[in-house]
C-alpha cells in the first residue's frame, strides 16, 4: 500500500509524520502478527537519521 505512492495521498495518512506513519502500520500489523510489541519507523541517512517507536497505544 505505501510502495510507490506519496505518503499524503494514502487513506488513513494524510499527515505522514513519523509518529503517524508507525501508528498506522501498528493499526495494520498488530492484528496479524502474533507478540508484536513496537513498531519503530527511522527516516533520514547517516549522521541525519530520526525516528520514532510506536508501543501499541504508547508512543
Amino acid at each position: 500500500m505505501l510502495d510507490h505512492r506519496c505518503l499524503n495521498d494514502v487513506e488513513g495518512l494524510s499527515v505522514p509524520t513519523l509518529e503517524n506513519v508507525a501508528r498506522w502500520l501498528w493499526h495494520r500489523l498488530a492484528p496479524r502478527i502474533t507478540g508484536l510489541d513496537r513498531i519503530t519507523v527511522c527516516r533520514g541517512r547517516e549522521g541525519q537519521r530520526e525516528g520514532t517507536t510506536y508501543r501499541g497505544g504508547v508512543s
